[in-house]
């Protein structure tokens, strides 16, 4: 079962999911991993498809987190090798930034990326960071990493502004939405987390799967 939930930058308001909020079809990226049985899933007649990870001689893909198709590329967040592989339009690997660590634009449990209008790709790490990369020469570099203080699941962008979802680790924030400039400022924050008497109720179904910013300033949970 898939449960949407929609909030708008605009007014801070939480809009029950509809039709109109759901992504078009050329704007889904499947992802399955050997547990799914790939064999026994078929695939839409009209779908292109591609199987990235297959190739001995390339680096092994452990934990994917997210993925994304940037220009000819695909980007793809392992969580387990902390750093985002880097992969051709038809699936060959070309290479990987970030890597494991605390410093800047090290990874510890990256957890979503996104991509802004000039094109850098921000990782929100579980480990209470964010870093940005930009493409020099043809590939991302990191240009700098600064902290928050939640434990982000999942991150977006609209215009200026990041938009990332989490808790701090003390205690569960009323509002899990929080605005940041670009430069690491922190903003307002929105939203709401779900409450139960039982603690283990409210942070199982506070988790969401994805995370994604629209246009005209909607944010879309996806739990």
């Amino acid at each position: 079962m898939l449960t949407w939930a929609s909030a708008s930058v605009s007014h801070s308001q939480t809009i029950h999911p509809s039709a109109d909020l759901f992504p078009s079809a050329d704007e889904v990226i499947r992802v399955f991993s050997e547990q799914d049985s790939m064999k026994q899933r078929t695939f839409p007649s009209s779908a292109n498809h591609i199987t990235i990870g297959q190739n001995k001689n390339e680096p092994p893909i452990a934990g994917v987190t997210e993925v994304a198709k940037i220009g000819d590329q695909f980007l793809v967040l392992d969580q387990k090798s902390n750093e985002v592989k880097v992969y051709s339009e038809t699936g060959e690997y070309m290479y990987a930034f970030g890597r494991p660590g605390q410093g800047p634009g090290e990874l510890k449990v990256p957890e979503d990326m996104a991509r802004d209008h000039q094109g850098r790709i921000w990782v929100a790490d579980a480990d209470r960071s964010i870093s940005v990369f930009s493409k020099q020469n043809g590939r991302y570099k990191a240009l700098r990493t600064f902290s928050v203080d939640k434990n982000p699941q999942g991150i977006c962008v609209i215009g200026e502004s990041l938009y990332v979802y989490g808790f701090s680790p003390s205690k569960k924030a009323r509002h899990p939405i929080t605005e940041y400039s670009f430069e690491g400022d922190r903003g307002r924050t929105f939203g709401s987390a779900y409450e139960s008497e039982h603690p283990a109720v409210s942070n199982r179904l506070s988790e969401i799967s994805s995370m994604t910013c629209r246009e005209d300033g909607k944010v879309i949970l996806q739990y």
